[in-house]
């Protein structure tokens, strides 16, 4: 990957001390993840100070070290034992040396084209479906997991390779002046905005908030770039304001060739594109929208039509994403990695009008990071709950217990509020029968993905008694 002379192009080189041949193969900052020639990382975290571990990752085989100026000068004797065989650069700021280090790596690649990727909701599922596409050049790159923040995404940008023509870079944030710092490493080509929502507003304050700061995913533009908005979203027109690079709308209503045909439910869309019919196979109108922004990037990028189409028609549900999973005696909608009101709407309203016919159940877990908007939030979210036709609402958390106290309405049997999950999920495997479709919706925080197992093994009593 790389070696002293590159770092010290990318940092300043009076910072490094010790072997001047070792290479990097690897860079990490979880010390579990340490071996042999890589760079370890050592921040400190609310729960741990990797400093703690650096005479363990020496051990492993590190070839070098990020560390803090203070903590060497006090670990002199630890540093002149192993700089025969290792570098160390000393830093006023760890997390800053990690994001100049992935900002000069990603530079020296100059072939290489990064499409940027974030918004409010649906950043994880766009990502995937440009990925998905862009792939069928056999040379692109995406996140893994979530690392799409000021220390995932650097590790990220790390795994590039030369052979990569394409880097989709998912870039999230959680407070103010993030996007900015994302944007400085990944130097996106081309960037694309989902949409403004509600999601941690709690940190940010405001929806205005939240526009400034996904809009600085522009920020590093030069005006060789290119913008990429939704038509639809309300803040289009501020994001769009300033931008120094072309800007290109999506949606159904400007991309060109775009056709509804059908409504699947959360068994997917069908549409025609430029006169081909896809089977898109992610559920929720929302979901087309973010395929139309997919299509736009991949026609600006030269792809044909029969790779946007294959990749359109490849791409699943991610983990917790809008996934379809066909149980022993019932079908689940999982769509639990995360949640805020503006994804909560979208899924209810999405799994309201699915699978007619049979029973529907949704299993709500609360939103986090939802500030002083919280308490509203989840009364709107529970009143659409009990605006449709669900035969069931099982509520887990404080937030949702309250809203249920709030609104206090009579509901027969339909509304079960928990705070403990174990006693939800024992009433949840009761109240089920045969055929029932089930969602399950909540933030991270509620891991409400450990009813995956029980309700997919689960057996209509009547069935399993004959």
């Amino acid at each position: 990957m790389f070696g002293r002379r590159e770092m010290e192009q990318w940092l300043t080189p009076g910072d490094i001390r010790g072997r001047a041949d070792r290479t990097v193969t690897s860079v990490v900052i979880d010390s579990r993840q340490a071996g042999e020639d890589c760079l370890f990382v050592a921040l400190k975290g609310e729960r741990t100070d990797g400093h703690r571990y650096i005479a363990d990752v020496l051990a492993k085989g590190a070839s070098a070290v990020v560390a803090d100026r203070s903590w060497l000068a006090e670990q002199d004797s630890l540093v002149k034992e192993w700089e025969d065989r290792a570098l160390f650069v000393a830093s006023d700021d760890t997390l800053l040396t990690l994001q100049d280090l992935a900002r000069g790596y990603r530079m020296s690649f100059s072939d290489l084209t990064v499409v940027g990727v974030t918004g409010s909701n649906g950043k994880t599922t766009t990502k995937e479906i440009i990925y998905s596409i862009l792939s069928r050049s056999g040379a692109a790159l995406c996140n893994e997991g979530n690392l799409n923040s000021d220390s995932g995404l650097p590790l990220s940008v790390f795994r590039i390779r030369e052979h990569h023509r394409y880097g989709v870079l998912e870039m999230g944030m959680n407070r103010v002046g993030e996007m900015a710092s994302l944007a400085r490493v990944a130097l996106p080509d081309l960037a694309l905005v989902t949409n403004v929502g509600t999601a941690h507003i709690g940190m940010i304050g405001s929806r205005q908030g939240i526009a400034e700061e996904k809009k600085a995913v522009f920020s590093c533009f030069d005006g060789r770039q290119t913008a990429f908005l939704n038509e639809n979203d309300s803040f289009s027109d501020f994001l769009s304001r300033g931008i120094d690079g072309r800007v290109v709308s999506y949606g159904p209503g400007v991309t060109e060739g775009y056709e509804f045909i059908r409504d699947e439910g959360i068994f997917g869309q069908r549409f025609r594109l430029s006169g081909r019919e896809v089977q898109f196979p992610l559920p929720g109108f929302f979901n087309t929208v973010n395929a139309l922004g997919a299509v736009a990037v991949a026609r600006e990028l030269g792809f044909g039509l029969d790779d946007i189409v294959a990749g359109l028609e490849s791409c699943g549900g991610q983990f917790g994403r809008a996934e379809v999973l066909e149980g022993d005696s019932i079908t689940l909608f999982r769509d639990c990695y995360n949640a805020n009101g503006d994804s909560m709407a979208a899924s209810l309203e999405l799994f309201g009008r699915s699978g007619e016919g049979r029973r529907r159940i949704a299993v709500l877990g609360d939103m986090g990071e939802l500030g002083d908007e919280s308490e509203s939030i989840h009364r709107a979210v529970l009143n659409q709950a009990l605006s449709l036709p669900l035969e069931g609402i099982f509520l887990l958390g404080r937030e949702f217990g309250a809203a249920w106290e709030q609104i206090g309405q009579p509901a027969g049997n339909r509304v079960h509020a928990h705070g403990d999950f174990n006693e939800m999920s024992r009433d949840l495997l009761e109240f089920i029968r045969k055929d029932d479709l089930i969602m399950l919706k909540g933030s991270r925080i509620m891991a409400l993905e450990r009813l995956t197992e029980p309700l997919l093994n689960h057996l209509d009593k009547e069935s399993s008694s004959v």
